[in-house]
């Protein structure tokens, strides 16, 4: 059978995507990818090899995730070239339509023309002032949403950026540009929610991995937020990681605007690569059970002697970002057609994406 009847067929029983906000950043497509991708996670990061086309490997299974997954979103991520450490207005000009758009057009031939978004070069630096932050991203933006893609702008580091809750804040400044370029509801952000604890502690959390509750609330966005990096900062995963995974699940599910947590990586062979806890993840996937943190007692770890089960009593659903803290319930899904792709590693490391290192 031919890998376009492969395609047909899955898209003819396509499973709804995991009620988890979980997501994945693909680097490759190993055993774990394949496996995970089976689940439906509703958010699929594919960072772009800077300067090369990606690999054959890779968009196969994105495509058979994207036939097979019904809802699931795809965002492309382009890299700036390792000659290039930083931005302004010129910058996306220049790279749009000689290296970006070729990269971005050539992935989703190979995801069978499944790319929903194209996020911008990971937490780039200014050529001198914020203002050319603001003069890049709006730019970038228009050119994203001229060549018919959602364009996912900001990229953020974890944290809040210079400037934060005054009149000077930096991301602020671009929002209000980018809407203003495209249209407040042609757009999306992104913000890489790492921890540096790892802690299941909100209050610890808030000023890393949930900062981007501030920062919506400081700019009063009201666009879709991509969470397209989620994970340790500084430490490879550990299994134990589980049970933050399920806190990370909960606290996002209360934000409606977050189109899902991206974690960082599946496929890859750095230090972030999920393999520790990838046969974990796939069971949660398939049945998750969002942790609310340590707040409502019984089997989460909390105080107020609830029945646990990660929130499946605690009501309400989702609410905007900065909302009350709620727990929150969740089915699952599978898919049988990735499991007849090749496997194959992609080794791709780029010198821009400083976050990594």
């Amino acid at each position: 059978m031919s890998f376009a009847a492969v395609l047909a067929l899955a898209s003819l029983a396509a499973a709804p995507v995991s009620t988890s906000r979980l997501g994945l950043v693909v680097e490759g497509s190993d055993a774990d990818t394949v496996a995970l991708l089976a689940k439906c996670p509703r958010l699929v990061v594919v960072p772009l090899p800077e300067g090369a086309q990606l690999s054959s490997a890779i968009g196969n299974v994105i495509a058979s995730y994207r036939a097979s997954c019904s809802g699931a979103i795809v965002v492309a991520q382009v890299a700036l070239p390792l000659d290039v450490t930083t931005v302004d207005f010129g910058t996306a000009g220049n790279l749009w339509s000689t290296d970006w758009l070729p990269e971005v057009m050539a992935a989703g031939t190979l995801f069978n023309h499944a790319v929903d978004g194209v996020e911008g070069p990971s937490e780039p630096k200014p050529t001198t002032t914020a203002t050319d932050l603001v003069a890049f991203w709006s730019n970038f933006a228009v050119l994203v949403h001229g060549s018919g893609f959602l364009p996912v702008v900001g990229s953020l580091p974890p944290g809040l950026p210079s400037g934060a809750g005054s009149s000077s804040d930096a991301f602020c400044a671009v929002a209000s540009a980018v809407a203003n370029a495209v249209g407040s509801g042609a757009y999306g952000w992104s913000y890489h929610a790492r921890s540096t604890t790892m802690s299941t502690d909100l209050a610890t959390e808030e000023k890393t991995t949930f900062a981007y509750r501030q920062i919506a609330s400081d700019c009063h966005l009201t666009a879709p937020l991509y969470l397209t990096e989620a994970g340790p900062a500084a430490r490879a995963w550990q299994q134990g990681d589980l049970g933050w995974l399920a806190f990370l699940d909960g606290e996002v599910a209360n934000d409606a605007e977050v189109v899902g947590a991206a974690l960082l990586e599946s496929g890859g062979t750095d230090s972030f690569a999920l393999t520790p806890i990838a046969s974990g993840l796939e069971a949660y996937l398939a049945n998750p059970t969002p942790s609310d943190g340590g707040t409502d007692g019984g089997t989460d770890g909390g105080t107020d002697g609830g029945s646990g089960g990660g929130g499946s009593g605690g009501g309400g659903g989702g609410g905007s970002i900065g909302s009350t803290h709620m727990g929150c319930a969740a089915g699952g899904a599978s898919l049988v057609a990735l499991l007849l792709l090749p496997i194959a590693l992609l080794r791709r490391r780029r010198a821009s994406q400083g976050a990594k290192r």
